[in-house]
């Protein structure tokens, strides 16, 4: 149940209508979906793809929420590498949203410090 203390994020994601294509609202926009886009050899897709990353990332770091510090260094290519490699070995987690499957894995990969 560790995701359940990712709720509050997730509202954020639908309230916003983050979308990963024109007319696809983000409520939609599933792990198969997800794996879709960024796995894609079309430049629209990827671009999809890097832009729904880039948005669920930028909604948990405006919403300073769940311990995620994002270094400065982090690259869109970096979360599209992180989604793609979760994506393709757990299939059992492509029901759920991307902003689901995506927090927990900028969780553990960008914790904050603690001072």
């Amino acid at each position: 149940m560790r995701f359940l203390k990712y709720a509050p994020i997730a509202g954020i994601f639908i309230a916003a209508g983050i979308a990963i294509a024109p007319g696809v609202a983000h409520a939609n926009i599933t792990g198969e979906k997800l794996l879709e886009a960024c796995s894609s050899k079309k430049a629209d897709a990827l671009a999809a793809c890097d832009g729904y990353l880039a948005g669920v990332a930028d909604a948990i770091n405006t919403a300073k929420a769940g311990n995620i510090c994002f270094p400065a260094g982090a690259t869109v290519k970096q979360f599209r590498d992180m989604a793609l490699k979760e994506l393709q070995a757990k299939p059992e987690i492509r029901h759920q949203t991307g902003s689901t499957i995506m927090t927990p894995i900028f969780a553990s990969a960008f914790p904050c410090k603690k001072s």
